[in-house]
């Protein structure tokens, strides 16, 4: 069954397609990276894949919704409204994406910059309770000992909102859950919203997403039924295989069992006739 298109005047901050749009202002940008991290960003410029990685990596769904850098950190920012038991794996998945991606344009491995992979939740991502979950690689013995590889992975809990001490980052968790703006990052990101469905050339692009991900899925279906048709008649050849080798093997038992018993008659009738005793059974 295919996804019904949301209406484009329905969008709102926490859809992918506002989110990226609402992301490429770099006001508002630097505003939420600087709220949710306690940093501060002197600027960003916006990155992009290099071409070795784009096809590979695009060709599984992977597209940032705001890959960006400062002077001396890299930061991918996801909106994520369904909640899956891989959304750790994945977080493994982009890391190896940013350092892959700095190795190709020419950097040693020395020279990797400090990353922070950030995932902005409707919903707990790991069930805990917590408003932001923040991990960085410490070793399990001492606590105390960090491995200082620079990578970071946060995940912002909108669903425990009231629980967050910090007053911005509240602010923030409680626009995505309720989409009431009540401080002046909200608001902007309220008003960013709204001006951007006045834009009809956005409301095209939109439309041609969404066109595009529907082809891309009924490709994938299709291609999905291929290898179910192909899987299943290589799997009932095997099966069919199987049979016959275990009735082959079944029938070759019994015809030994028959020739040892006849072996075992043709003894028997020998015995009696060399006795002088009727060899007939």
């Amino acid at each position: 069954m295919e996804k019904t298109l949301k209406p484009f005047e329905e969008l709102e901050f926490t859809d992918d397609f506002m989110f990226y749009q609402v992301m490429q202002d770099d006001s508002i940008c630097i505003e939420i990276l600087e709220t949710l991290l306690k940093t501060k960003i002197d600027h960003i410029e916006r990155k992009e894949l290099q071409k070795e990685l784009r096809p590979y990596y695009e060709s599984r769904g992977v597209r940032f919704d705001a890959y960006l850098k400062d002077s001396s950190r890299v930061f991918n920012i996801e909106m994520q409204q369904v909640i899956n038991d891989e959304l750790p794996k994945r977080t493994r998945y982009y890391q190896s994406i940013l350092d892959t991606d700095a190795l190709l344009k020419g950097h040693d491995y020395t020279e990797l910059q400090e990353t922070h992979i950030i995932f902005i939740c409707k919903k707990d991502p790991l069930g805990k309770g917590l408003p932001v979950y923040t991990f960085s690689t410490t070793c399990s013995e001492n606590k105390d000992i960090k491995l200082k590889d620079q990578t970071f992975k946060h995940f912002f809990n909108a669903e425990a909102a009231d629980s967050e001490s910090d007053i911005a980052i509240k602010a923030f968790l409680k626009y995505i859950e309720t989409k009431e703006s009540n401080d002046n990052l909200t608001d902007r990101i309220k008003t960013a919203v709204e001006n951007i469905k006045k834009i009809q050339d956005t409301k095209g692009a939109y439309m041609i997403e969404h066109l595009k991900i529907r082809d891309a899925m009924r490709r994938g279906l299709e291609e999905g039924i291929r290898q179910g048709l192909s899987q299943g008649i290589a799997q009932q050849k095997a099966k069919d295989e199987a049979i016959f080798k275990k009735n082959k093997e079944t029938l070759a038992q019994k015809d030994t069992l028959l020739n040892s018993q006849a072996d075992q008659i043709r003894q028997l009738q020998a015995r009696l006739k060399a006795a002088g005793l009727s060899p007939e059974l």
